[in-house]
């Protein structure tokens, strides 16, 4: 890698650092030796029925899921956008996403060999307005024996109610650096989508899930930071491995 490129990834890991609402992000990677890679998830919260939920793993159907950190401060409320399974794997495809479309886009794909963007057909925007939040999906997938890197971002267009479907594709990421895209850019009311492509950060971190999962969050709002995924995977079997952490409730290995 250059070191144009080095200095441009390391500010944008500054910046992200720097931003106190970010929202929930997914992010695609490659670790320092070039022996794994990289798939993250995380929330941040401003209100309470954000900020009340944790990340937990499912080792049987190889799942992480959002889950209420205190169910009774749920009891009542509408969670369709908050409850979900965030990380799910199948076959050689690794999906992580902010929502419902995490099942969707893995059976689709895997039952199927549907495209990312084909697999989202029935999704858009959330409605949850007046923000209008994107929904965000990365997929690592083995295609026709090769691996490939794919990013969906759904957004409500800037001129009418209209989903704008953005589709990024990349054959690979430098060892050392992940691609992530989030929900918003910062805070605000209402919070501002997010705008572009992935953007490229420095992966700090040993072959370990734990080593990048506690420095991707010490890089996370420490106010509004609520729980992390990282999976690592092993790119000629697949195997993973994955580490959580929550603001709320223990880490989970």
């Amino acid at each position: 890698m250059t070191t144009a490129t080095r200095q441009k990834a390391a500010i944008n890991l500054a910046c992200l650092a720097g931003n106190p609402y970010p929202g929930r992000g997914v992010l695609i990677g490659h670790t320092e030796s070039g022996h794994y890679m990289v798939q993250a998830t995380w929330l941040m919260g401003r209100s309470e029925s954000s900020r009340n939920r944790v990340y937990n793993f499912d080792s049987d159907h190889r799942r992480v899921f959002t889950e209420p950190a205190d169910p009774a401060k749920m009891a009542g409320k509408d969670t369709s956008l908050l409850i979900y399974n965030a990380m799910m794997e199948r076959h050689g495809v690794f999906i992580a996403s902010n929502g419902h479309q995490t099942d969707e886009v893995l059976k689709a794909v895997t039952d199927s060999e549907a495209t990312l963007g084909s697999a989202l057909h029935e999704f858009q925007y959330e409605p949850d307005a007046p923000n209008f939040t994107p929904r965000i999906t990365a997929m690592y997938s083995l295609v026709k024996g090769d691996w490939a890197i794919q990013f969906a971002i759904l957004k409500r267009s800037l001129w009418s109610e209209e989903c704008d479907r953005h589709i990024f594709r990349y054959k690979m990421i430098g060892a050392g650096y992940g691609l992530y895209v989030s929900t918003y850019v910062g805070n605000g009311d209402p919070l501002p989508s997010w705008e572009g492509e992935p953007i490229p950060i420095i992966l700090y971190g040993s072959d370990d899930p734990t080593d990048i999962a506690e420095n991707l969050w010490a890089n996370l709002d420490l106010d509004n930071r609520v729980s992390l995924a990282v999976k690592l995977i092993e790119p000629i079997h697949g195997n993973s491995r994955t580490y959580i952490i929550n603001e709320q409730g223990k880490c989970i290995a």
